[in-house]
């Protein structure tokens, strides 16, 4: 009888066939990690993009009466006022390209840069009559990079905690369905999202008296959805507020 040759050996082809579905399965986690990793980067390059895009929003609101921001920087008595003006806004047209080209994180690196240059020369006119300026333009600087932390996505600093967490009830109430469980506080917060706001400008946009409003807005800025500029006191979203209606721009979908 003539002997069985090894490829059609019933033993030889079951582990052939083993070892081709051990293949086909690490085929698939690699696709798997493949996939995941290209979402995940597509994810950041979109939160990237709305960044820049909130970002690029405050900058044009900004510049629209910086100059009028840096004559109050300045001193009215000195002789190179005008020139240091001309320099101090340099320095933020410089910084709104940087968004413009570049993204949020690359803006904030920016001002940090401009934050440690003016630190120098806040040191090096000590005692001087320029020290107040410079002084006084190191406010500001610090204050822009405040609200730029606050409108920004900033994602990835930190290694992201597991989702698989039950849900803290009394925590999500008080924190998110309460604040936004009135009509006026939701408008308050779907305006900011659309560019910083003024106490003014948003009491004409809701319709509410000035106690009304001040009301509201403490409870959105207690639950950290919005923040109010150190500078001029207009209120701008924060991060969570961000995230929090990136979600309900989902669920009206």
């Amino acid at each position: 009888m003539k002997q069985e040759s090894d490829d059609t050996n019933p033993d030889n082809l079951i582990e052939a066939i083993n070892d081709l579905r051990k293949e086909v399965k690490n085929l698939r986690a690699d696709i798997n990690r493949v996939e995941e990793t290209v979402i995940k980067e597509r994810l950041r390059e979109i939160e990237d993009l709305l960044s820049k895009s909130h970002l690029s929003v405050y900058a044009d609101q900004r510049t629209e009466g910086l100059n009028q921001e840096l004559t109050l920087l300045l001193r009215s008595d000195c002789q190179n006022k005008s020139k240091c003006h001309e320099h101090f806004k340099e320095l933020f047209d410089e910084n709104t390209k940087v968004i413009n080209r570049s993204g949020s994180k690359s803006a904030i690196i920016d001002l940090d840069n401009k934050i440690v240059w003016n630190q120098l020369m806040m040191e090096k006119t000590k005692g001087k009559s320029c020290e107040n300026c410079f002084s006084n333009l190191q406010k500001k600087l610090k204050n822009e990079k405040r609200a730029y932390q606050e409108i920004v996505l900033v994602k990835g600093l930190e290694t992201e905690k597991s989702n698989n967490q039950p849900l803290n009830v009394a925590f999500l109430l008080q924190n998110v369905f309460e604040p936004l469980g009135n009509n006026s506080r939701l408008r308050i917060l779907a305006s900011v999202y659309e560019g910083k706001k003024s106490f003014s400008e948003l009491s004409k946009i809701v319709e509410l008296k000035a106690g009304h409003l001040a009301f509201h807005l403490r409870k959105l800025v207690y639950a950290n959805l919005i923040a109010q500029e150190a500078s001029k006191g207009d209120y701008v979203i924060t991060q969570k507020g961000l995230a929090l209606v990136k979600e309900l721009m989902v669920l009206q979908k």
